[in-house]
C-alpha cells in the first residue's frame, strides 16, 4: 500500500472511495510506519506469486505451446503520480548486483512496453542442445500503434563449449570469432529474402520515435538503422564521436561489435517490418529472422 496525504482522517479516506477512477483507499496503519498511527492508503492488488510455465529440464527456453516463456506485467497505477518504486521478483540465479537499477516515469505508466531479446547461443542444433540456436525472442512480434518496443540483447566474448561438452556435442559453429556471440538488426523486404535492403529502400525506421536510449542522444531515421545493424557499434551517422568516419571500420561478421546491446525504446508507425541477423542467419538450418507487425 502508498500512503496518500490528501485524507487525514478515517471518514475523508473512506469518502474517497467514491472517486470515479476506481481507485480503492483504506485506513490502516501501514508496515513501515515509525509512530503506529493509521493514514489513509492506497490499496493495490495483491502480489501475483505463480509456479514458471512448464519448459524442458534446465533450458529457458519455449513453452508447451512451442513459443517461449513470457510474463506480462501491468505496473501499478499510484494517483499522485510521484516516482514509485515497483518491484518484480524473479527466482533466478541473477544477484541484485548484475544490474543497474532504473525507475519509470509515472506519466509512462500507462504504456505498453513490448521486450524484444535475442535467445539461443552459438552453435549448431545439436551443440546447443538442451538450448537452442540464435533467434529473436518472439519472432513474431504483434502490437498496437500506440505500443512501444524495448529492443535489447546480452551476448558473450569467452563462450566455450569444448569437453566436456554437457547434453550437447562440443563445438561452436558459426559465423566470425569463435566463442564470440554477435547480434545485430537490418531490415529485409520479405522473410524469404537474405540480403538486407539499402536505407532508401527502408520503411521500419522512417517516422519512428526514439522515447529512449541507452547512449542518451537524439537519433535520425538513419542513425537509428546504423546503430541498431552494428550492434551499438556506431551510434550515429555524423553528428556524434561514435560514427563512422571516426572510428575503425566495422568488422563485416561484427567481430569489432559489442556483444550486447544496451537497449533502445522504440514506438513504430502502423505496418509490417521484416528483419534478421546479417551474422547469423547463415547455414541451410538457421534462420535468424523475424517480423513486427503494427496494427
Amino acid at each position: 500500500m502508498y500512503y496518500i496525504s490528501e485524507y487525514k482522517s478515517k471518514a475523508a479516506c473512506d469518502q474517497a472511495n467514491q472517486n470515479k477512477q476506481g481507485i480503492q483507499y483504506k485506513w490502516a496503519v501501514p508496515y513501515d510506519t515509525i509512530t503506529g498511527s493509521a493514514e489513509c492508503l492506497v490499496a493495490l492488488d495483491a502480489p501475483e506469486c505463480r509456479e514458471s510455465p512448464w519448459t524442458r529440464s534446465n533450458h529457458l527456453g519455449n513453452g508447451r505451446d512451442g513459443i517461449a516463456n513470457t510474463y506480462i506485467w501491468t505496473l501499478p497505477y499510484f494517483p499522485s503520480e510521484k516516482t514509485k518504486r515497483c518491484v518484480l521478483r524473479m527466482r533466478y540465479n541473477i544477484s541484485t548486483d548484475d544490474y543497474d537499477p532504473y525507475h519509470t516515469d509515472a506519466s509512462q505508466n500507462y504504456d505498453k512496453i513490448h521486450n524484444l531479446n535475442v535467445r539461443g547461443k552459438r552453435g549448431n542444433i545439436v551443440q546447443v542442445y538442451p538450448a537452442v540456436e540464435y533467434d529473436f525472442a518472439p519472432n513474431t512480434l504483434t502490437l498496437e500503434e500506440n505500443d512501444l518496443i524495448h529492443i535489447q540483447w546480452t551476448g558473450s566474448n569467452t563462450h566455450n563449449n569444448g569437453q566436456p561438452s554437457g547434453d550437447g556435442q562440443a563445438g561452436d559453429d558459426g559465423e566470425g570469432t569463435t566463442g564470440t556471440d554477435r547480434n545485430n538488426i537490418a531490415e529485409v523486404l520479405e522473410l524469404n529474402t537474405n540480403f538486407p535492403l539499402p536505407f532508401e529502400s527502408t520503411t521500419m525506421w522512417k517516422d519512428t520515435i526514439v522515447v529512449w536510449s541507452y547512449h542518451g542522444k537524439k537519433m535520425s531515421a538513419e542513425d537509428l538503422a546504423l546503430n541498431l545493424a552494428s550492434s551499438g557499434y556506431y551510434e550515429c551517422r555524423q553528428d556524434c564521436s561514435e560514427n563512422p568516419a571516426k572510428k575503425k571500420s566495422l568488422d563485416n561478421l561484427l567481430n569489432n561489435a559489442p556483444a550486447s546491446y544496451g537497449g533502445i525504446l522504440l514506438q513504430f508507425k502502423k505496418g509490417t517490418y521484416h528483419y534478421i541477423c546479417t551474422r547469423n542467419n547463415n547455414f541451410t538450418n538457421r534462420s535468424q529472422k523475424a517480423k513486427i507487425v503494427v496494427k
